[in-house]
Protein backbone atom coordinates (compact mmCIF):
# COMPACT_ATOMS: atom_id res chain seq x y z
CA UNK A 1 0.00 0.00 0.00
CA UNK A 2 3.03 2.29 0.10
CA UNK A 3 4.65 4.38 -2.63
CA UNK A 4 8.06 3.03 -3.52
CA UNK A 5 10.10 6.18 -3.07
CA UNK A 6 12.73 4.11 -1.26
CA UNK A 7 12.11 0.40 -1.70
CA UNK A 8 15.17 -0.45 0.41
CA UNK A 9 13.93 1.46 3.44
CA UNK A 10 10.59 -0.33 3.13
CA UNK A 11 12.37 -3.69 2.93
CA UNK A 12 14.31 -2.92 6.11
CA UNK A 13 11.16 -1.75 7.86
CA UNK A 14 9.28 -4.93 6.95
CA UNK A 15 12.21 -7.08 8.08
CA UNK A 16 12.33 -5.30 11.44
CA UNK A 17 8.57 -5.66 11.98
CA UNK A 18 8.72 -9.40 11.21
CA UNK A 19 11.72 -9.84 13.51
CA UNK A 20 9.95 -7.97 16.29
CA UNK A 21 6.77 -10.03 15.89
CA UNK A 22 8.75 -13.25 15.98
CA UNK A 23 10.80 -11.91 18.89
CA UNK A 24 14.07 -12.69 17.12
CA UNK A 25 17.22 -11.23 18.64
CA UNK A 26 19.74 -10.42 15.95
CA UNK A 27 23.45 -10.45 16.55
CA UNK A 28 24.78 -6.90 16.18
CA UNK A 29 26.92 -7.90 13.18
CA UNK A 30 23.94 -9.45 11.41
CA UNK A 31 21.83 -6.35 12.07
CA UNK A 32 24.53 -4.13 10.63
CA UNK A 33 24.82 -6.19 7.44
CA UNK A 34 21.03 -6.32 7.00
CA UNK A 35 20.56 -2.58 7.45
CA UNK A 36 23.44 -1.37 5.28
CA UNK A 37 22.08 0.37 2.20
CA UNK A 38 24.13 -0.51 -0.88
CA UNK A 39 22.40 1.79 -3.32
CA UNK A 40 19.41 4.13 -3.24
CA UNK A 41 18.83 3.60 -6.95
CA UNK A 42 16.25 0.93 -7.80
CA UNK A 43 17.48 0.67 -11.40
CA UNK A 44 21.02 -0.11 -10.26
CA UNK A 45 19.67 -2.68 -7.81
CA UNK A 46 17.62 -4.42 -10.50
CA UNK A 47 20.57 -4.44 -12.89
CA UNK A 48 22.73 -6.02 -10.21
CA UNK A 49 20.20 -8.79 -9.52
CA UNK A 50 19.83 -9.52 -13.23
CA UNK A 51 23.60 -9.60 -13.64
CA UNK A 52 24.06 -12.10 -10.82
CA UNK A 53 21.32 -14.35 -12.21
CA UNK A 54 22.94 -14.43 -15.65
CA UNK A 55 26.41 -14.80 -14.18
CA UNK A 56 25.55 -18.04 -12.37
CA UNK A 57 24.72 -19.75 -15.69
CA UNK A 58 28.43 -19.52 -16.61
CA UNK A 59 28.00 -19.65 -20.40
CA UNK A 60 27.86 -16.82 -22.93
CA UNK A 61 25.23 -15.21 -20.69
CA UNK A 62 28.17 -13.85 -18.67
CA UNK A 63 28.71 -11.19 -21.33
CA UNK A 64 25.20 -9.89 -20.67
CA UNK A 65 25.91 -10.11 -16.94
CA UNK A 66 28.99 -7.96 -17.50
CA UNK A 67 26.85 -5.37 -19.29
CA UNK A 68 24.37 -5.37 -16.39
CA UNK A 69 27.06 -4.67 -13.80
CA UNK A 70 28.61 -1.96 -15.98
CA UNK A 71 25.19 -0.34 -16.43
CA UNK A 72 24.55 -0.46 -12.68
CA UNK A 73 27.86 1.31 -12.05
CA UNK A 74 27.02 4.02 -14.56
CA UNK A 75 23.91 4.73 -12.52
CA UNK A 76 25.71 4.43 -9.16
CA UNK A 77 29.54 4.44 -9.36
CA UNK A 78 29.81 3.72 -5.61
CA UNK A 79 27.75 0.52 -5.74
CA UNK A 80 30.12 -1.98 -4.09
CA UNK A 81 28.06 -5.06 -4.93
CA UNK A 82 28.16 -4.15 -8.62
CA UNK A 83 31.94 -3.75 -8.43
CA UNK A 84 32.18 -7.20 -6.86
CA UNK A 85 29.90 -8.63 -9.55
CA UNK A 86 32.06 -7.04 -12.22
CA UNK A 87 35.18 -8.56 -10.65
CA UNK A 88 33.67 -12.04 -10.50
CA UNK A 89 32.42 -11.86 -14.07
CA UNK A 90 35.81 -10.81 -15.42
CA UNK A 91 37.43 -13.70 -13.54
CA UNK A 92 34.92 -16.22 -14.85
CA UNK A 93 35.04 -14.94 -18.44
CA UNK A 94 38.75 -15.67 -18.36
CA UNK A 95 38.36 -19.01 -16.60
CA UNK A 96 35.86 -20.08 -19.25
CA UNK A 97 38.16 -19.14 -22.15
CA UNK A 98 36.08 -16.21 -23.40
CA UNK A 99 38.68 -13.48 -22.79
CA UNK A 100 42.51 -13.87 -22.65
CA UNK A 101 44.24 -13.54 -19.25
CA UNK A 102 46.31 -10.54 -20.35
CA UNK A 103 43.14 -8.59 -21.07
CA UNK A 104 41.12 -9.70 -18.06
CA UNK A 105 43.34 -9.64 -15.00
CA UNK A 106 44.14 -5.89 -14.96
CA UNK A 107 40.42 -5.11 -15.26
CA UNK A 108 39.47 -7.67 -12.62
CA UNK A 109 42.03 -6.37 -10.13
CA UNK A 110 40.97 -2.76 -10.69
CA UNK A 111 37.32 -3.70 -10.12
CA UNK A 112 38.26 -5.68 -7.00
CA UNK A 113 40.09 -2.67 -5.61
CA UNK A 114 37.02 -0.46 -6.15
CA UNK A 115 34.85 -3.11 -4.53
CA UNK A 116 37.01 -3.12 -1.40
CA UNK A 117 37.13 0.66 -1.30
CA UNK A 118 33.36 0.98 -1.42
CA UNK A 119 32.34 -2.13 0.52
CA UNK A 120 35.11 -3.55 2.72
CA UNK A 121 32.51 -5.02 5.07
CA UNK A 122 30.78 -7.03 2.33
CA UNK A 123 31.14 -10.77 1.83
CA UNK A 124 30.92 -10.37 -1.95
CA UNK A 125 33.97 -8.10 -2.06
CA UNK A 126 36.18 -10.42 -0.03
CA UNK A 127 35.07 -13.44 -2.05
CA UNK A 128 35.95 -11.68 -5.31
CA UNK A 129 39.37 -10.80 -3.91
CA UNK A 130 39.92 -14.39 -2.77
CA UNK A 131 39.23 -15.70 -6.26
CA UNK A 132 41.80 -13.39 -7.81
CA UNK A 133 44.28 -14.48 -5.13
CA UNK A 134 43.68 -18.11 -6.06
CA UNK A 135 43.28 -18.05 -9.84
CA UNK A 136 45.71 -15.24 -10.71
CA UNK A 137 48.13 -14.62 -7.83
CA UNK A 138 48.31 -18.30 -6.83
CA UNK A 139 48.48 -17.19 -3.22
CA UNK A 140 46.70 -20.02 -1.43
CA UNK A 141 46.95 -18.51 2.06
CA UNK A 142 45.47 -15.18 0.95
CA UNK A 143 42.68 -16.99 -0.91
CA UNK A 144 41.76 -18.98 2.18
CA UNK A 145 41.85 -15.86 4.34
CA UNK A 146 39.55 -13.91 2.02
CA UNK A 147 37.07 -16.76 1.56
CA UNK A 148 36.84 -17.32 5.31
CA UNK A 149 36.37 -13.60 5.87
CA UNK A 150 33.61 -13.61 3.27
CA UNK A 151 31.85 -16.50 5.01
CA UNK A 152 32.24 -14.84 8.39
CA UNK A 153 30.55 -11.72 7.06
CA UNK A 154 27.76 -13.65 5.34
CA UNK A 155 27.58 -17.43 5.86
CA UNK A 156 24.76 -17.63 3.28
CA UNK A 157 26.68 -16.09 0.40
CA UNK A 158 26.66 -18.96 -2.06
CA UNK A 159 29.53 -17.90 -4.29
CA UNK A 160 32.01 -17.67 -1.43
CA UNK A 161 30.83 -21.01 -0.02
CA UNK A 162 31.04 -22.90 -3.31
CA UNK A 163 34.35 -21.38 -4.41
CA UNK A 164 35.86 -22.12 -1.02
CA UNK A 165 34.71 -25.72 -1.46
CA UNK A 166 35.60 -26.24 -5.11
CA UNK A 167 38.65 -24.05 -5.67
CA UNK A 168 40.38 -24.00 -2.31
CA UNK A 169 39.44 -27.06 -0.25
CA UNK A 170 39.28 -29.56 -3.09
CA UNK A 171 41.56 -28.28 -5.82
CA UNK A 172 44.33 -26.73 -3.76
CA UNK A 173 44.22 -28.75 -0.53
CA UNK A 174 42.72 -32.10 -1.66
CA UNK A 175 40.26 -31.97 1.24
CA UNK A 176 37.41 -33.72 -0.55
CA UNK A 177 35.23 -34.51 2.46
CA UNK A 178 35.34 -30.94 3.73
CA UNK A 179 34.63 -29.63 0.20
CA UNK A 180 31.51 -31.79 -0.03
CA UNK A 181 30.34 -30.57 3.39
CA UNK A 182 30.72 -26.93 2.33
CA UNK A 183 28.87 -27.54 -0.94
CA UNK A 184 26.04 -29.22 0.98
CA UNK A 185 25.77 -26.15 3.22
CA UNK A 186 25.30 -24.01 0.11
CA UNK A 187 22.31 -26.16 -0.88
CA UNK A 188 20.85 -25.89 2.62
CA UNK A 189 20.85 -22.12 2.20
CA UNK A 190 19.35 -22.26 -1.32
CA UNK A 191 17.86 -25.69 -2.09
CA UNK A 192 16.43 -24.64 -5.46
CA UNK A 193 19.69 -23.27 -6.84
CA UNK A 194 20.83 -24.95 -10.05
CA UNK A 195 24.35 -23.65 -9.46
CA UNK A 196 24.59 -24.99 -5.89
CA UNK A 197 23.46 -28.48 -6.92
CA UNK A 198 25.86 -28.46 -9.86
CA UNK A 199 28.83 -27.52 -7.67
CA UNK A 200 27.96 -30.26 -5.19
CA UNK A 201 27.88 -32.73 -8.08
CA UNK A 202 31.29 -31.54 -9.28
CA UNK A 203 32.98 -31.93 -5.89
CA UNK A 204 31.35 -35.34 -5.48
CA UNK A 205 32.45 -36.43 -8.94
CA UNK A 206 36.01 -35.26 -8.41
CA UNK A 207 36.19 -37.05 -5.07
CA UNK A 208 35.22 -40.36 -6.69
CA UNK A 209 31.62 -40.49 -5.50
CA UNK A 210 28.82 -41.59 -7.79
CA UNK A 211 26.14 -39.17 -6.54
CA UNK A 212 27.02 -36.49 -9.06
CA UNK A 213 24.47 -37.60 -11.66
CA UNK A 214 21.62 -36.92 -9.26
CA UNK A 215 22.88 -33.42 -8.48
CA UNK A 216 23.53 -32.56 -12.14
CA UNK A 217 20.03 -33.71 -13.04
CA UNK A 218 18.70 -31.28 -10.45
CA UNK A 219 20.94 -28.57 -11.83
CA UNK A 220 19.43 -29.03 -15.28
CA UNK A 221 15.90 -29.29 -13.86
CA UNK A 222 16.20 -26.02 -11.93
CA UNK A 223 17.80 -24.11 -14.82
CA UNK A 224 17.44 -25.69 -18.22
CA UNK A 225 19.66 -23.04 -19.83
CA UNK A 226 22.61 -23.42 -17.44
CA UNK A 227 25.82 -24.17 -19.31
CA UNK A 228 27.55 -25.43 -16.18
CA UNK A 229 24.78 -27.91 -15.33
CA UNK A 230 24.62 -29.43 -18.84
CA UNK A 231 28.41 -29.51 -19.19
CA UNK A 232 28.84 -31.27 -15.86
CA UNK A 233 26.07 -33.75 -16.69
CA UNK A 234 27.90 -34.65 -19.92
CA UNK A 235 31.13 -35.21 -18.01
CA UNK A 236 29.33 -37.41 -15.53
CA UNK A 237 27.93 -39.64 -18.28
CA UNK A 238 31.46 -39.90 -19.69
CA UNK A 239 32.92 -41.00 -16.37
CA UNK A 240 30.12 -43.56 -16.02
CA UNK A 241 31.16 -45.03 -19.38
CA UNK A 242 27.95 -44.02 -21.16
CA UNK A 243 29.67 -42.45 -24.17
CA UNK A 244 26.49 -42.13 -26.22
CA UNK A 245 24.71 -40.02 -23.61
CA UNK A 246 27.89 -38.05 -22.94
CA UNK A 247 28.28 -37.18 -26.62
CA UNK A 248 24.61 -36.25 -26.96
CA UNK A 249 24.69 -34.07 -23.83
CA UNK A 250 27.97 -32.35 -24.69
CA UNK A 251 26.77 -31.61 -28.22
CA UNK A 252 23.68 -29.98 -26.75
CA UNK A 253 25.94 -28.03 -24.37
CA UNK A 254 27.86 -26.73 -27.39
CA UNK A 255 24.60 -25.56 -28.98
CA UNK A 256 23.51 -23.48 -25.99
CA UNK A 257 26.95 -22.06 -25.18
CA UNK A 258 28.37 -20.79 -28.45
CA UNK A 259 30.65 -23.85 -28.66
CA UNK A 260 32.26 -23.34 -25.27
CA UNK A 261 35.93 -24.42 -25.15
CA UNK A 262 35.40 -26.63 -22.09
CA UNK A 263 32.63 -28.56 -23.81
CA UNK A 264 34.71 -28.92 -26.98
CA UNK A 265 37.57 -30.39 -24.98
CA UNK A 266 35.28 -32.73 -23.05
CA UNK A 267 33.73 -33.94 -26.29
CA UNK A 268 37.20 -34.52 -27.75
CA UNK A 269 38.25 -36.65 -24.76
CA UNK A 270 34.97 -38.57 -24.92
CA UNK A 271 35.54 -39.30 -28.61
CA UNK A 272 39.05 -40.56 -27.79
CA UNK A 273 37.72 -42.89 -25.10
CA UNK A 274 34.99 -44.06 -27.46
CA UNK A 275 37.70 -44.76 -30.09
CA UNK A 276 36.25 -42.22 -32.50
CA UNK A 277 39.53 -40.57 -33.40
CA UNK A 278 38.51 -38.76 -36.62
CA UNK A 279 35.91 -36.71 -34.71
CA UNK A 280 38.41 -35.99 -31.94
CA UNK A 281 40.97 -34.69 -34.44
CA UNK A 282 38.41 -32.39 -36.05
CA UNK A 283 37.67 -30.83 -32.66
CA UNK A 284 41.38 -30.40 -31.96
CA UNK A 285 41.73 -28.49 -35.21
CA UNK A 286 38.85 -26.21 -34.17
CA UNK A 287 40.44 -25.60 -30.77
CA UNK A 288 43.76 -24.69 -32.39
CA UNK A 289 42.08 -22.19 -34.71
CA UNK A 290 40.25 -20.57 -31.82
CA UNK A 291 43.41 -20.52 -29.72
CA UNK A 292 45.11 -18.47 -32.43
CA UNK A 293 42.40 -15.83 -32.10
CA UNK A 294 42.71 -15.73 -28.32
CA UNK A 295 39.51 -17.58 -27.44
CA UNK A 296 40.91 -20.83 -26.04
CA UNK A 297 43.19 -20.99 -23.04
CA UNK A 298 46.44 -23.00 -23.36
CA UNK A 299 45.41 -25.20 -20.41
CA UNK A 300 42.46 -26.46 -22.46
CA UNK A 301 44.71 -27.27 -25.40
CA UNK A 302 47.16 -29.05 -23.10
CA UNK A 303 44.47 -31.55 -22.12
CA UNK A 304 43.26 -31.95 -25.69
CA UNK A 305 46.78 -32.52 -27.03
CA UNK A 306 47.53 -35.08 -24.33
CA UNK A 307 44.38 -37.02 -25.19
CA UNK A 308 45.63 -37.27 -28.78
CA UNK A 309 49.10 -38.37 -27.60
CA UNK A 310 50.69 -35.09 -28.66
CA UNK A 311 52.70 -35.05 -25.46
CA UNK A 312 55.29 -32.45 -26.42
CA UNK A 313 52.52 -30.04 -27.44
CA UNK A 314 50.65 -30.77 -24.22
CA UNK A 315 53.66 -29.87 -22.09
CA UNK A 316 54.39 -26.79 -24.21
CA UNK A 317 50.82 -25.54 -23.69
CA UNK A 318 51.08 -26.32 -19.97
CA UNK A 319 54.16 -24.15 -19.55
CA UNK A 320 52.48 -21.39 -21.53
CA UNK A 321 49.45 -21.61 -19.24
CA UNK A 322 51.71 -21.19 -16.24
CA UNK A 323 53.46 -18.13 -17.69
CA UNK A 324 50.21 -16.43 -18.73
CA UNK A 325 48.43 -16.98 -15.38
CA UNK A 326 45.81 -19.11 -17.10
CA UNK A 327 43.14 -19.57 -14.38
CA UNK A 328 41.77 -22.82 -15.79
CA UNK A 329 45.15 -24.45 -15.19
CA UNK A 330 44.48 -24.22 -11.45
CA UNK A 331 40.99 -25.68 -11.72
CA UNK A 332 41.97 -28.47 -14.13
CA UNK A 333 45.44 -29.27 -12.77
CA UNK A 334 44.33 -32.48 -11.07
CA UNK A 335 41.12 -34.40 -10.60
CA UNK A 336 39.42 -32.73 -13.55
CA UNK A 337 37.47 -35.20 -15.74
CA UNK A 338 39.36 -34.31 -18.94
CA UNK A 339 42.93 -34.20 -17.66
CA UNK A 340 43.67 -37.90 -17.11
CA UNK A 341 45.89 -38.11 -20.19
CA UNK A 342 47.77 -34.93 -19.24
CA UNK A 343 48.58 -35.98 -15.67
CA UNK A 344 49.88 -39.30 -17.01
CA UNK A 345 52.73 -37.47 -18.80
CA UNK A 346 55.77 -37.57 -16.46
CA UNK A 347 56.90 -34.05 -17.37
CA UNK A 348 53.60 -32.65 -16.14
CA UNK A 349 54.76 -33.22 -12.57
CA UNK A 350 57.07 -30.24 -13.02
CA UNK A 351 54.08 -28.01 -13.69
CA UNK A 352 52.40 -29.15 -10.48
CA UNK A 353 55.61 -28.42 -8.57
CA UNK A 354 55.75 -24.91 -10.02
CA UNK A 355 52.12 -24.35 -9.02
CA UNK A 356 52.78 -25.84 -5.57
CA UNK A 357 49.92 -28.27 -6.13
CA UNK A 358 51.81 -31.54 -5.98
Amino acid sequence: DRELHDVFAIQDEIAKVIADKLKITFHSQTRSSVERVQTHNVEAYQLYLKGRSLYYKRGIEMFEALSCFEAALKVDPEYALAWAGLTDTYSMLCLHSFIPPEEVWPKAMQAAQRAMETGPELSECHSALGTIALLYERDWEKAEREYLKALQLNPKYMQARTWYALFYLQQVRDLHKQAIQQAEIAIQHDPLSSYAHTVLGIVQMRSGQTDGLHEFAKGVEYDKSSFLAWYSLGNCYHLMGDFAKAIETLNYTLEISGRHAWALNSLLVTYVDAQRMPEAKVIYHELILRYKTGHVLPSVLAMAAAALEKNSEAIMFSFEAYERHDPFQIQSSKGWPDNKYLVAIPEYGKILEMLKLN
